[in-house]
């Protein structure tokens, strides 16, 4: 994502934490700190492991990071005796009458960027594991910062919301929850993970009839002739499936699955135009 101020506070306390380097500003850096922390960066076998193989647990949480340096090594406006310019002023993010959210007043891409820091740090498993004591402040934080970040349909939620279709569903939604936080759906070697791979299926089949296929499950392509069922609601599909494990996780065995689903929701979020006769 492109650096902002947000992220680059947050990412640069990490980096004078995990390098003990010190840095003159906490929202931006000079260009030699930048230089420095790349040098520092080149000297750590396990940061440049991560970086080179995108199938790395932490290569995601480097990518970031590395994002963030380069923008100031070579792209954030330099001031005339060297000095990085200041962050631009900005008008405050609306916030709602009685919003007593810790996110609010974050703009939209502050929130996407606390999000994108959030996940690189170790604490934020809590909201992949439902037995964690914070499971549930992690998972409503996300919920929190995704709102900010991607907005939500001007649909009435009860009425689009999945759960209020049947009680299956319902049933089914409690039980997609269940799984994500499941040891032996998130393990590909656990000896019960494919049985619980095809149990997601089912409960996302049974959730989301009208989605594009079971989402986290090992989809069947369908034949040629067969038409796609339509996504009714693709903004929500891609904040579910943005919050999913295996959406970030190169190496889990259901990415290549999710980023189709995702590839198919963004699709149907964006359409393309129809061509010009």
């Amino acid at each position: 994502m492109r650096t902002n101020r947000e992220l680059a506070r947050l990412v640069i306390a990490d980096l004078a934490q995990y390098s003990g380097l010190t840095f003159t500003y906490p929202d931006r850096l000079t260009k030699a700190e930048a230089e420095a922390v790349i040098a520092w960066a080149q000297k750590q076998p396990e940061v440049a492991r991560a970086y080179r193989d995108r199938s790395h647990r932490e290569h995601e949480s480097v990518a970031l990071f590395k994002g963030v340096v380069d923008h100031f090594a070579y792209e954030h406006p330099t001031l005339p005796h060297g000095e990085p310019a200041t962050w631009p002023d900005r008008a405050p993010a609306p916030v709602k009458p009685g919003d007593d959210s810790p996110f609010a007043g974050l703009h939209s891409d502050e929130a996407e960027a606390r999000l994108a820091w959030a996940r690189t740090r170790p604490e934020y498993q809590a909201y992949y594991d439902r037995y964690h004591p914070q499971h549930n402040d992690y998972v409503e934080q996300t919920r929190m910062l995704m709102e900010i970040a991607h907005g939500t349909p001007a649909t009435d939620q009860a009425s689009s919301a999945p759960a209020a279709a049947s009680p299956e569903s319902a049933v089914a939604l409690e039980r997609i929850k269940q799984l994500q936080g499941d040891e032996a759906y998130l393990n590909g070697g656990h000896p019960e993970h494919q049985a619980k791979v095809a149990e997601m299926a089912a409960a996302y089949a049974t959730a989301y009839p009208e989605a594009s296929g079971p989402g986290v499950g090992a989809p069947q392509q369908p034949a040629a002739s067969q038409p796609v069922a339509p996504i009714s609601n693709p903004s929500e599909r891609i904040k579910e499936l943005q919050a999913n494990p295996a959406y970030r996780d190169r190496s889990h065995p259901e990415h290549q699955a999710i980023v189709e689903s995702m590839r198919q929701a963004y699709e149907a979020a964006h359409p393309e135009p129809p061509a010009a006769a």
